[in-house]
């Protein structure tokens, strides 16, 4: 099975392969920030830090929200400071392979 792990945490979690990744962990006891889980609020945004290559590719609904909540936060903030990241959202995406993750503010 995939494992997940955060970012500067001792804790992983095995989930089970292809699956979606924002219920796999709150089936696990790890509750991530959400809230439409239809992909389009932006709430449930991580960075994906290294396997990239083992999350499933984002959808046109992903990559719109994705957009928006790059261009707001290039608006609030006044930076790029998310532009070359892997931001992804929990809600949307499957796990192929073992991923380290970071949450997004």
């Amino acid at each position: 099975m995939p494992t997940v792990s955060f970012q500067r945490e001792s804790h992983s979690y095995e989930v089970p392969n292809s699956c979606s990744l924002l219920p796999a962990l709150r089936e696990l006891g790890k509750e991530l920030p959400q809230s439409c889980l239809k992909g389009s609020c932006g709430t449930c945004r991580i960075e994906i830090v290294e396997g990239i290559e083992n999350i499933s590719p984002a959808d046109k609904k992903e990559l719109d929200t994705i957009a928006s909540l790059l261009a707001n936060y290039r608006r609030i903030k006044g930076d790029n400071l998310w532009q070359n990241k892997n931001i992804r959202l929990a809600c949307r995406i499957k796990v192929l392979g073992d991923v380290e993750i970071k949450l997004l503010d």
